[in-house]
């Protein structure tokens, strides 16, 4: 069991409305991410499911039944805190058994439900350290024990890992997600950070503003964003976006071929274009940089080197409009040089004016082996 649903749920504090009527369903033994900016509700979503707090309207269900007004003790679930919320007085023995001797737990049990925690998370020899002891990532671990000891099917998370460095949230993502697997359980993460998102969760849910943008897999939020803000929260750098008025001053410059050689994207903007401002999306690492005068001409201005590819950032003339563009080659440019930009029709994203993205024209009627070509 571990199958969690929120009906129409809705929760203000004063005149400030933070969830507006969202409907979630997290399925049985899934790992299930909440994402989202600072204030968007992903916490208050999460300490609504929790029992901390009470949703204004809606319902909360937790395998078929309605938890709305009950207490956090009767819901069945487990809570992992991004501030780790462990006792600085007792040891860790002590932190991790503490709720099964609130709940009067037999002492027999107590000990066989610590060795599998203690084995399952790496703890041996520091259960007698105090917190003061231990290092970030320990303390991360003796938090995810004391959830785990209970061993209910649902575990809360809230931001876990935003206090470690670096290569300890790599090293903990991998063992969350593992230990996840290994038991079964239903996980609903909260964090701000797509790098955990895109690599931990089966499914994404996120949230604007109190509302959710788009939810799925990682895939789909990355390859089809339903809207521009999800396309440039998910991705780093994030999608290019040009309206209508900067594709507008380029059509003399480039355009869309079919086989036929006709300006079928041209037309299709144009189409689009009739009454509404629209706008296209481009992945960074879908532009193709080059030197042979095809596509729409650019100078660079600035270069992030990551290692294995560098980021370019190309001013378009005109308006001088700034793209991000990913290429794998290293030291090839330098700050100045001018260059020209494509890419292939089936990477081109349509979004209406709205923000969200135009079913119709969106890999439907793009050929896949074009790209754009300077127009005669």
């Amino acid at each position: 069991m571990g199958k969690i649903e929120l009906i129409n749920i809705s929760k203000s504090f004063g005149n400030k409305q933070v969830i507006s009527n969202i409907n979630i369903t997290v399925e049985e033994g899934s790992f299930t991410v909440l994402l989202g900016s600072s204030g968007c509700g992903k916490t208050t979503t999460l300490r609504m499911v929790s029992g901390l707090e009470k949703p204004d309207s809606g319902k909360i269900i937790i395998d078929g039944k309605d938890v709305t007004n009950k207490d956090s003790s009767k819901r069945g679930i487990s809570m992992v805190f991004q501030s780790y919320a462990l006792f600085p007085h007792l040891n860790v023995k002590d932190n991790i058994l503490f709720g099964l001797r609130v709940r009067k737990v037999n002492k027999q049990e107590q000990k066989i439900k610590l060795q599998r925690v203690e084995e399952l998370l790496g703890l041996d020899g520091i259960l007698n350290c105090k917190p003061s002891q231990l290092s970030g990532g320990q303390k991360q671990r003796v938090a995810l024990a004391r959830a785990l000891v209970a061993e209910h099917s649902i575990c809360l998370m809230d931001e876990p890992l935003s206090n470690l460095d670096a290569e300890l949230r790599h090293k903990m993502r991998i063992e969350i997600k593992s230990i996840q697997k290994r038991l079964g359980i239903t996980v609903l993460y909260v964090t701000h950070d797509q790098i955990e998102a895109m690599s931990m969760a089966d499914h994404i849910i996120l949230l604007n503003d109190g509302k959710i943008e788009q939810q799925g897999t990682h895939y789909s939020l990355y390859d089809r964003p339903e809207t521009i803000f999800a396309a440039k929260f998910i991705g780093t750098p994030p999608m290019n976006i040009l309206d209508k008025d900067e594709m507008t001053l380029l059509n003399d410059e480039i355009m869309l071929s079919n086989k036929s050689n006709d300006k079928i994207l041209q037309f299709n903007f144009l189409d689009i274009a009739s009454e509404n401002q629209w706008y296209i999306g481009i992945r960074p690492e879908d532009i193709v940089v080059n030197k042979s005068q095809e596509g729409i001409k650019g100078k660079i201005v600035f270069q992030h080197y990551l290692g294995s590819d560098t980021i370019l950032g190309i001013q378009i003339k005109r308006k001088n409009e700034l793209l991000s563009a990913r290429i794998r080659d290293k030291n090839i440019y330098n700050n100045g040089d001018i260059v020209w930009i494509n890419w292939l029709e089936e990477n081109t994203h349509i979004f209406d004016s709205n923000g969200k993205r135009e079913k119709k024209y969106n890999q439907t009627s793009l050929n896949k082996d074009k790209k754009f070509k300077k127009a005669s």
